[in-house]
């Protein structure tokens, strides 16, 4: 019963949307999962600490991003090519390429949903009051914030991609149509 509240699948699916089309993928896995530990170190050297507003504010923004991720989840879906969206395109490999970035995207926004739920239960924890607790929480609040900003880069990136390749192929065929009305009245 647990496999069905498992989160594999989203952090491989997470990391195929950074590996695809990469000249070097181990460098992107880099930046992504390496680079946001440079937060939690810049805490711990400067001793900074959350405060419960901070934590407040951590929580209501991770819990408005989730839901406005939820909310670009079922837009993406929308895209999703279809039989008659197949038709628009010239060939198969355009329909695959769409189908391809719709699922690096569906698993790069699912990741980020992760993200903000774990950033929540750690911002929760910081606020228990057991010293050890709530140092380590507030490393996770910090390096799962960083990764939060870039995941949301990514998906900016995955979306911008995902809404130019539709709209493409729809702009020549809505042009080619265009045409063809023009052309009967001339």
């Amino acid at each position: 019963m647990l496999h069905k509240y498992s989160a594999k699948q989203i952090v491989r699916g997470q990391i195929k949307a950074l590996v695809v089309g990469e000249a070097r993928p181990f460098r992107a896995l880099l930046v992504f999962f390496a680079l946001p530990i440079i937060s939690p170190l810049v805490q711990c050297l400067l001793g900074l600490h959350l405060t419960e507003s901070l934590v407040g504010i951590d929580i209501s923004a991770a819990a408005i991003f989730a839901g406005l991720l939820l909310n670009l989840l079922v837009v993406v879906y929308g895209l999703a090519p279809t039989q008659s969206v197949g038709a628009l395109y010239a060939d198969e490999k355009s329909v695959s390429e769409l189908r391809e970035l719709v699922e690096i995207t569906f698993y790069s926004i699912s990741y980020a949903v992760l993200i903000c739920g774990v950033l929540v239960a750690a911002a929760i924890l910081v606020v228990t009051g057991i010293q050890y607790v709530m140092r380590v929480a507030e490393l996770f609040v910090y390096y799962f914030g960083a990764q939060l900003i870039l995941a949301i880069l990514l998906i900016l990136r995955l979306c911008h991609g995902l809404l130019e390749h539709r709209l493409t192929p729809m702009g020549r065929w809505r042009a080619q149509e265009s045409d063809e009305i023009w052309n009967k009245k001339g």
